[in-house]
């Protein structure tokens, strides 16, 4: 977190319900501090008048907790998250939305990036100042900019082929080179770097929230005077069948037509045949990755071939 640019912005941004500086002092912050249950060391406090008193969430410089009772964390199931504490060095705040409502004032959705699980997830809370506040146009723009301060970057995060070489994100260090290529599958990308005697081939894993990557195992080399051939053909997988047919499963249970089943099973096994990458070693080892059809594959594909075979 950039302190000094989230400090900046607060003060710049004098909204009614978000208190910092000598306004820490005031008597619905100072209410809101109490539920939270801190005292000092506090950046800023944004607060939310509920039936029950004055939540709110203050801002350290460690970190984010919250009192807010309508903070919920968004999935499978919106589960209650009260007084929820995420600290700056194990979650990251990746993006920030904020939507008007009729029974409150607004809605923030957080996407936050877990160090610890390398997986991300949405918190979202409800602010609903006092009745009294007059409300201007201008107040999610400003709300919005505070949120925003607090966005950190991990330099992990995903830029592809076609973005490369763009104008993008400064904070972001891992633009693609010329001699480096990725072929995706779903969440799944095949970074291939081609050195003058080795390739390196590393899986990361794409968080659909962040787009921030995490290692798949571990990287493989291959000497570039040990390949033999490179070609792209369709191989059977049998995760999207047994995928279709559970799914199948599932919903029959749940509705009781048995019919659904082999529906399912057929539509996993259309998926079952997807493009693999295939890389032949001269000893008869060989290395795969499934590649989607997109197009942007295709093109990755022929530049790789053209330099590892030049």
């Amino acid at each position: 977190m950039d302190i000094a640019k989230f400090i900046e912005t607060v003060n710049q941004n004098e909204l009614p319900f978000v208190y910092s500086g000598n306004r820490l002092n005031d008597e619905n912050c100072l209410k809101a501090l109490k539920k939270i249950g801190l005292d000092q060391d506090v950046l800023a406090v944004i607060t939310s008048s509920e039936l029950s008193g004055i939540d709110g969430m203050a801002i350290l410089k460690t970190g984010i907790k919250f009192s807010l009772a309508s903070g919920i964390i968004e999935g499978i199931m919106n589960m209650p998250k009260s007084k929820g504490e995420y600290a700056f060095s194990d979650f990251v705040i990746s993006n920030v939305s904020i939507k008007r409502g009729l029974l409150y004032l607004f809605k923030v959705s957080m996407t936050i990036w877990d160090n610890q699980k390398n997986k991300s997830f949405v918190f979202s809370f409800t602010i609903s100042p006092d009745k009294n506040l007059k409300i201007e146009d201008t107040m999610k723009d400003k709300l919005l900019n505070i949120f925003n301060s607090l966005i950190t970057k991990t330099g992990t995060e995903y830029v592809s082929p076609s973005e490369a070489g763009k104008n993008v994100d400064e904070s972001v260090q891992n633009i693609k080179s010329e001699n480096e290529f990725d072929f995706k599958w779903l969440s799944t990308h095949t970074t291939i770097t081609v050195n003058d005697d080795a390739i390196t081939i590393k899986k990361q894993k794409v968080d659909e929230k962040t787009k921030i990557q995490t290692p798949k195992g571990k990287p493989v080399t291959i000497s570039r005077s040990a390949i033999g051939l490179i070609k792209i053909k369709r191989k059977f997988s049998p995760l999207p069948l047994f995928f279709g047919i559970g799914l199948g499963i599932v919903i029959f249970l749940l509705i009781g037509i048995i019919h659904v089943v082999p529906v399912f099973a057929i539509i996993g096994l259309l998926f079952s045949f997807p493009k693999v990458m295939l890389i032949y070693r001269k000893d008869g080892a060989t290395f795969k990755a499934v590649i989607s059809t997109e197009e942007e594959n295709e093109k990755e594909y022929e530049k790789f071939v053209n330099v590892i075979f030049r």
